[in-house]
């Protein structure tokens, strides 16, 4: 029984509480009022369940803490979406086209182009082929181990900034990052190849924006232009104004001074 404490839910053949023209239930076990967008009906969602099944299939959210009427909640209202990145792991490979080092002094730095692809192998995830360059530089000094290990920082087009340490296995170069590994044979100046391994997850993202906002341009909407990919929806809070606050300023207010977390406002 969908709520034990409505006498309207004991009847098992009445459609919506009898309000067909108020509520609608696709599922059979969850009441709400028809919007424009399913998912703004509910509140405090979890599951692995992403963005566009979320939207056109709200019956599939697995828990629902509670209802908002659309008519009654005002478009000020804020809204928290708190999306999350699940585990995976990527098989890499990549065919560098052209690679070249140079040393100035104790710095050194690279500079390659290469065709990149990816193949799911655990969690969700999707077949990707791109092309990309990089420049990295750090240190020329090495540590004595694995043949000489030295840090980078790497600029890519595609990953944007990040760190690796690098060493000599087996004649090849072995790179180590914290979100992946690599291995593979490229000289110093000239072309090569490399496979490995690429892993995410266990991060949180946070989008905050109005209930007229979400209910004007939907769910999907947002999952399109602004949530990160490869993340789902994990839990959506609304949060109402408190007197001359709205509740979007008392939400943004009490995600940079209160709770202090990153965040992005939209639109």
């Amino acid at each position: 029984m969908p709520e034990p404490g409505n006498p309207q839910a004991l009847n098992r053949y009445a459609y919506a509480h009898n309000s067909p023209l108020n509520f609608i239930d696709p599922s059979g076990h969850q009441l709400r009022p028809p919007a424009s967008c399913g998912a703004i009906c509910y509140t405090g969602t979890f599951g692995p369940y992403n963005l566009e099944s979320v939207a056109f299939h709200p019956n599939l959210q697995p828990l629902t803490v509670a209802t908002i009427e659309p008519d009654t909640t005002p478009g000020d209202a804020g809204v928290l979406l708190w999306y999350w990145r699940p585990f995976s792991v990527q098989g890499r490979q990549e065919l560098v086209i052209i690679h070249g080092e140079a040393s100035i002094g104790p710095m050194a730095g690279s500079g390659e182009y290469r065709m990149v692809s990816k193949t799911p192998l655990l969690g969700p995830g999707k077949a990707e082929m791109y092309d990309e360059w990089e420049v990295s530089g750090g240190p020329s000094a090495q540590v004595p181990v694995l043949g000489g290990v030295s840090g980078r920082v790497a600029y890519s087009s595609k990953e944007g900034i990040g760190v690796s340490a690098e060493g000599q296995v087996l004649g090849g170069e072995l790179s180590l990052h914290p979100h992946g590994v690599k291995f593979g044979y490229v000289p110093d100046v000239g072309s090569g190849g490399r496979i490995g391994l690429d892993w995410q997850g266990d991060n949180g993202y946070f989008i905050v924006t109005s209930y007229g906002y979400l209910r004007r341009v939907g769910l999907e909407t947002i999952n399109e232009q602004y949530a990160p990919p490869g993340t789902v929806l994990r839990e959506m809070d609304i949060v109402p104004g408190r007197g001359r606050w709205s509740g979007l300023d008392l939400l943004c207010f009490k995600m940079e001074r209160i709770w202090r977390l990153p965040y992005k406002e939209v639109p």
